[in-house]
C-alpha cells in the first residue's frame, strides 16, 4: 500500500500541476518577453502601424485640391470681355457724357487747326537746292558703282598675275639667267599693280565715305521739306527739258 501510494503522488502532482503549467505561456510571454525577443508571428504592434498611416494621408489630400482651383478661374474668366463687348457693340445708344468730357471735347480741336496754321513751308530756293543736290547724289551713286567694277576687274586681276607667277616660280631653273631675269620682271611690274589696286582701294573709301555724308545732309535738310503746290509747279517748269525744235 505504502509503495503504491509514492508511486500516485509523482502522477498526481503531474496530473494537477500540468494544466497550470500549460496555461501560463501564452499570458506570461506576451506580458514578460520584450519586443526584441519575439518574432514576426509574435509580433503584435504591426496593428499600431496601420492605424497611424490612415489619418495622416486621408485629411491632408482633400483640403489642398477644393480652395485653389475653383475661384481662380471663375474670377479671371469673366471681368475682361463682356465690358468691352457691351461698349462697342451699342455705339448709337443715347448716354449723356460725363461732367467733364463735354470740356475735353472742344479744346481738342483747337490744337488741329492751329497746327495746320503753324505749318511752315519751304520756299522755291530750298526746293530747288534739294532737287539738284538730289541729282548731284545720283550722279554719285553711279560713278561710285562704276567705280566697285573696276576695283573688282582690278582685284581678279591681281589674283590671276599671282597665280601665274607661282606657276613660274616652280618651273624656275635658277641656273638659266634668262629666266630668273624675266620672273624679276614680271614680278616688278605685277607689284605695280597691286600698288595701283591698293591706291585705288583706299580712294574709294574715302569716295563712300563722301558719298554717305552728302546723303546724310540731303535727307537732314530735303527730308521734311514741305513746299507749296505753286512753288513745286515753278520748280519743276524751270527743270524741265526744253522742247525739241
Amino acid at each position: 500500500m505504502y509503495r503504491s501510494l509514492f508511486v500516485l503522488l509523482p502522477l498526481l502532482t503531474a496530473f494537477v500541476a500540468g494544466p497550470a503549467v500549460a496555461a501560463e505561456p501564452a499570458a506570461a510571454k506576451d506580458a514578460v518577453t520584450p519586443l526584441w525577443h519575439q518574432t514576426t508571428k509574435e509580433a503584435t504592434p504591426a496593428q499600431d502601424v496601420k492605424t497611424e498611416a490612415k489619418p495622416v494621408a486621408a485629411p491632408e489630400a482633400k483640403p489642398e485640391v477644393k480652395p485653389e482651383t475653383v475661384p481662380v478661374s471663375r474670377q479671371e474668366a469673366r471681368p475682361e470681355t463682356p465690358s468691352a463687348s457691351r461698349q462697342d457693340a451699342a455705339p448709337g445708344d443715347k448716354q449723356e457724357p460725363a461732367p467733364g468730357t463735354g470740356q475735353q471735347a472742344q479744346p481738342a480741336q483747337q490744337p488741329g487747326k492751329t497746327a495746320a496754321k503753324e505749318i511752315e513751308y519751304g520756299t522755291q530756293e530750298q526746293y530747288r537746292a534739294c532737287m539738284y543736290s538730289e541729282d548731284h547724289i545720283k550722279d554719285l551713286r553711279k560713278m561710285l558703282e562704276e567705280h566697285i567694277i573696276q576695283n573688282n576687274e582690278m582685284m581678279m586681276e591681281i589674283k590671276k598675275q599671282a597665280a601665274a607667277l607661282l606657276d613660274m616660280q616652280r618651273k624656275l631653273v635658277m641656273s638659266d639667267d634668262a629666266q630668273v631675269e624675266e620672273f624679276n620682271r614680271r614680278t616688278q611690274e605685277h607689284n605695280l599693280v597691286v600698288k595701283a589696286a591698293n591706291e585705288a582701294t583706299d580712294k574709294l573709301k574715302l569716295e563712300l565715305e563722301s558719298f554717305n555724308n552728302r546723303s546724310m545732309d540731303h535727307n537732314q535738310n530735303c527730308a521734311s521739306l514741305i513746299v507749296k503746290m505753286s512753288d513745286r509747279d515753278v520748280v519743276m517748269k524751270e527743270r524741265a527739258p526744253a522742247p525739241k525744235q
